[in-house]
């Protein structure tokens, strides 16, 4: 021990138990456990996503016509009324639109 744990029993402070982390460098910038193997540790997907408030939206607008200042910069600009999200939607639709793949075309073979 060093003579300053010493000094803060002493004192009478508790001393905090050091506590190993679930992933740890292995060298810089490399890490024991992989993102996906983390988020699969934490249980991540197990946990249920907070219900999300929508805001109000001006229904039937699209786009809103903002004033720009400055002589030369066309005096004003057209702004959608929704920004896009900056993430994926934590629970996305389950029905999915898929799209027809396409088919490979049958080879003519020259005439032997």
């Amino acid at each position: 021990r060093s003579s300053n744990s010493k000094t803060e029993l002493e004192m009478g402070k508790k001393s905090v138990p050091r506590v190993k982390p679930r992933n740890w460098e292995l060298a810089p910038g490399i890490m024991r456990f992989s993102k996906a193997r983390m988020f699969a540790r934490h249980g991540v997907y197990k946990k249920k996503p907070f219900p999300v408030k929508k805001a109000a939206l001006i229904k039937g607008v699209e786009m809103i016509t903002k004033k720009v200042g400055g002589d030369k910069n066309g005096k004003e600009r057209k702004v959608p009324s929704r920004k896009t999200p900056k993430l994926m939607a934590e629970v996305r639709p389950s029905s999915r639109v898929h799209r027809k793949r396409r088919t490979p075309t049958k080879q003519k073979l020259r005439a032997s």
